[in-house]
């Protein structure tokens, strides 16, 4: 009796499903939302109940619904530095596939699939070479770390693209900094030489040296935290009372 309940539950959960995927098909066409009308009206199909209803829908609205898809498209081409285009037409051509392999009645969506390929692969080509040119830009600024972004994009869709694996090699390098942190006290004393070997494991992780305190606490002052503090205030106006800083000498256009 337990499973009969459960199965007739299932049923009519099912049933109830397959009635909001009409109602979800309508409500997202006239609000303007056609690739969610497209995949409600492909859900809904599979319901005997529901399909003369859905059928009779596409055949009112289904090429308009389509055309509408694809002006969305087009509108995001206009940004060709964005990736919304490409992710756009990368969902909708399966669901275009789809209704035509469910034989929608819509007599265009052969040539809609064909134009939405055509777009993907005009979007794709265009957001590579924008982001390629404004990578060479970038580098030739000395902006390496921007660079890298643009040529990171790059690489998504054209492993090769031109030299951008040579920019990018050449970026990762440029963009690399050295910089060495040392205290102005030389360790002489006991409490020096704990310092120093402190600092050293912040750095290092080095937990050999006889001497390391963790936590060490002089006259009230966590050294570790307090000297983490200095690096990270000191490091942005490069100058301090207790570090000296040596920085290489690549140059770079970035805020250090």
């Amino acid at each position: 009796m337990k499973q009969l309940f459960f199965s007739l539950c299932f049923i009519a959960l099912f049933v109830l499903g397959c009635s909001n995927k009409f109602q979800d098909l309508e409500s997202h066409y006239y609000k303007g939302n056609y690739y969610e009308a497209a995949k409600s009206a492909i859900e809904g199909m599979r319901s005997d109940e529901l399909r003369p209803k859905i059928e009779t829908f596409i055949k009112d609205y289904g090429e308009t619904m389509v055309a509408k898809a694809m002006e969305k498209g087009e509108g995001y081409m206009a940004q060709p530095g964005k990736e919304a285009s490409i992710k756009y037409f990368q969902a909708l051509i399966p669901v275009l596939k789809e209704m035509e392999g469910q034989s929608f009645d819509i007599p265009k969506l052969p040539d809609w699939i064909e134009q939405a390929e055509s777009y993907l692969e005009k979007a794709t080509a265009k957001y590579i070479r924008v982001h390629y040119k404004r990578g060479v830009s970038a580098f030739e600024k000395r902006l390496y770390r921007k660079s890298i972004g643009h040529f990171d994009r790059v690489e998504v869709y054209y492993a090769d693209y031109k030299d951008s694996r040579s920019y990018t090699r050449d970026a990762r390098r440029k963009a690399r900094r050295e910089i060495s942190l040392t205290p102005f006290f030389k360790p002489a004393d006991p409490i020096s030489q704990m310092v120093t070997d402190t600092i050293t494991h912040l750095f290092t992780g080095n937990q050999d040296n006889g001497t390391l305190k963790l936590p060490l606490v002089i006259r009230g002052i966590n050294i570790p935290r307090q000297f983490t503090n200095e690096v990270y205030q000191s490091l942005g106006r490069q100058s301090s009372k207790y570090l000296h800083f040596s920085i290489d000498d690549q140059s770079e256009n970035i805020d250090h």
